[in-house]
């Protein structure tokens, strides 16, 4: 197993690709934490894992709030010990026209898109394990064609967190 006890965060971790993650993770060995909003389906995804047999804590967060993930982060070092890996899955898509968006929807994109993945990181604490490693994920569909049609709303903010 390529992550025997290392500890991961994966944001969005409730479904999607983030819930797929965690699963792949789990059956490499690794014990997670999930930060998502929807406490439903986090509550779930954190009982298929601990099924597994690893660790899992599934934490309601939101990653655009500051004081959210500096508490998520807090009860990952508190109930796993540590944190090895952080996966930046959490991501939205607003499918429509740009120009119809409102500037809430708008806003809402861009933090979790683009300021999310940029929160996280650097609120985890100089205790976390230095042989630790980050990543951005984003869905193959959100970078779709259509975005020249001013349909996709994630490509934008992506492919600014890739410089």
């Amino acid at each position: 197993m390529l992550l025997t006890d290392q500890v991961a965060i994966v944001t969005g971790g409730a479904r999607g690709i983030g819930r797929e993650i965690a699963l792949a993770f789990t059956h490499e060995g690794a014990d997670l934490a999930l930060f998502d909003v929807n406490p439903e389906q986090l509550e779930q995804t954190t009982k298929e894992l601990r099924a597994l047999g690893r660790r899992a804590e599934g934490i309601v967060v939101d990653v655009t709030d500051g004081k959210q993930v500096d508490d998520g982060v807090a009860k990952v070092l508190d109930k796993l010990g540590r944190i090895d890996i952080l996966i930046n899955n959490a991501g939205i898509t607003k499918d429509g026209l740009l120009i119809r968006m409102d500037d809430a929807q708008w806003d809402r994109v861009l933090n979790i898109n683009l300021r999310g993945p940029s929160c996280a990181p650097g609120r985890l604490p100089s205790t976390c394990s230095s042989n630790g490693a980050a990543a951005s994920s984003a869905s193959p569909r959100s970078w779709g064609s259509l975005a020249i049609q001013g349909r996709r709303t994630t490509p934008h903010p992506r492919r600014a967190l890739s410089g």
